[in-house]
């Protein structure tokens, strides 16, 4: 019966084939078998990035975080806000400890255990986990640094035998493109998306209110929990970090891997990004600018409204009424861009601003000087020693990001913390590295400054201590 139909069917198609040479030619299965053999069998397919995937899976993670006081997540929901900060959020019945619980995902950039996320991941979790692929024990994870300004952090786990994903050049990518996004989204670990980059430099969105966008759009599906995985080209490498979605359509973005690295670094070297000042307030140009300055009808760029005294700026010629139209070569076509442009230069490097000035285009160079913060910081480090002894083998530290990373606490501890095991004369252990001291004398110390406050006006020949040890907390007498 088979047979027959075949015959009627192929006869219809071509008019000239005869039951006898059907025959001859053996069984349609058969003739399948012979001509498409090599496209037989499990996993074997014209294309696939099988491969490609398998080597950069080990590299991936899932980040879960648990923050103990209920707070409605940022752009939780997509009233009034078309983008999503795509981190998984769930609220989990929990009486004892009202704990909200989320997660988000991770690369690995670092055998020795650095991992890049999303700052909306881990911004203000009490406690971080990473969870490696195939396992089923999650590491404690320490927050490195954040920059909120391009939505990045870096965090720390000790692991050994760590796989690094290889890292390719953001700014050879291009529309057309294929790449793939490996993640979390909903909970569902190592789940891979297809698409291609949809576009590059994408800004103005106001997803990062104030920050630095410069996303690569993809349409490859990034969904909650996405947040901090990787967007990879076919050749398996990361040229971005999936960051957000478009809500209700298949749009994504990622930040590229150029501007993650260079926030990477700095948040290893020095816990947060820093960035060459100029030392200029500007305003966006708008067309009531353009008119009451005479500007060039399709002026793009940034308009100068005041320099600061003595900074970078001031020294190279800036002056107010400045149209910035380049930084180092690349148009300034809004503030956004004119901030991006700032974003790579560190303090004691070169930049050349061409400025439009009373119809004039002239070329100014300028060195770029240190943020305020930054001599902040240093004016208060050398005025502030690290470490201080405040009776006789009990050395105290503010509880910086490096002491926090050094004795593995949670990002969340502040205040004063114990540097070196303090041991008592028959050898037992009073006091252990990396124990939080709440109270002195039964009143707060947040700082150096407050310590000797309360040491100042200290009679009694003990230290009443109250300590944290863990989850323990206590109260301890030492001598002074």
């Amino acid at each position: 019966m088979l047979t027959r139909y075949l015959f009627y069917f192929l006869s219809f198609v071509s008019g000239v084939v005869s039951a006898d040479s059907l025959e001859r030619t053996g069984s349609l299965e058969a003739q399948i078998s012979r001509d498409h053999a090599p496209l037989l069998g499990g996993g074997q397919v014209v294309l696939s990035y099988a491969d490609v995937v398998e080597k950069v899976r080990d590299s991936v993670v899932t980040v879960f975080v648990t923050q103990q006081k209920i707070a409605e997540p940022e752009n939780s929901s997509s009233e009034g806000n078309p983008f999503d900060l795509s981190q998984k959020k769930r609220m989990e019945a929990e009486p004892e400890d009202e704990a909200f619980k989320g997660s988000g995902s991770g690369v690995i950039i670092s055998s020795e255990g650095w991992i890049i996320t999303n700052a909306h991941v881990v911004n203000q979790a009490d406690k971080i986990s990473v969870r490696l692929r195939g396992q089923e024990t999650d590491i404690e994870a320490l927050v490195a640094g954040m920059d909120p300004a391009t939505d990045i952090a870096l965090l720390k786990i000790q692991q050994p035998t760590l796989k690094a994903a290889t890292l390719a050049d953001s700014l050879r990518v291009r529309p057309g493109d294929v790449v793939l996004a490996i993640g979390s989204p909903f909970g569902l670990e190592q789940t891979i998306t297809l698409g291609i980059i949809s576009a590059t430099g994408r800004g103005a969105l106001g997803l990062i209110e104030g920050g630095m966008e410069d996303f690569i759009q993809t349409d490859a599906a990034i969904n909650p929990g996405n947040s901090g995985g990787p967007l990879l080209d076919g050749l398996g490498r990361v040229v971005g970090i999936n960051t957000a979605r478009y809500w209700g359509d298949n749009i994504g973005f990622a930040v590229p891997v150029n501007l993650v690295l260079k926030v990477a670094s700095d948040l290893h070297r020095y816990g947060w990004v820093v960035r060459g000042f100029l030392g200029v307030h500007t305003l966006e140009v708008t067309p009531k600018l353009i008119e009451d300055l005479k500007l060039p009808k399709k002026a793009k760029g940034v308009l100068v409204k005041s320099v600061e005294t003595g900074e970078a700026a001031d020294l190279a010629g800036f002056k107010e009424a400045d149209l910035i139209v380049e930084v180092n070569g690349r148009k300034v076509e809004n503030g956004m861009r004119f901030r991006l442009g700032l974003a790579s230069l560190q303090p004691g490097d070169k930049a050349t601003f061409e400025v439009l000035r009373q119809g004039q285009k002239i070329s100014l160079q300028a060195i770029m000087g240190e943020p305020p913060e930054l001599k902040r910081l240093q004016a208060e480090k050398a005025q502030t020693p690290d470490v201080v002894e405040w009776a006789p083998g009990l050395w105290v530290a503010e509880a910086s990001r490096d002491w926090k990373m050094r004795f593995k606490l949670s990002p969340q501890v502040a205040g004063l913390i114990v540097t070196q095991d303090l041991k008592s004369k028959d050898g037992t252990t009073q006091l252990r590295a990396g124990d939080q001291i709440l109270l002195i004398n039964g009143q707060p110390a947040q700082n150096h400054a407050q310590a000797r406050s309360r040491l100042a006006t200290l009679k009694a020949p003990t230290l009443l201590l109250k300590i944290r040890s863990g989850q323990e907390e206590r109260f301890i007498a030492i001598p002074r």
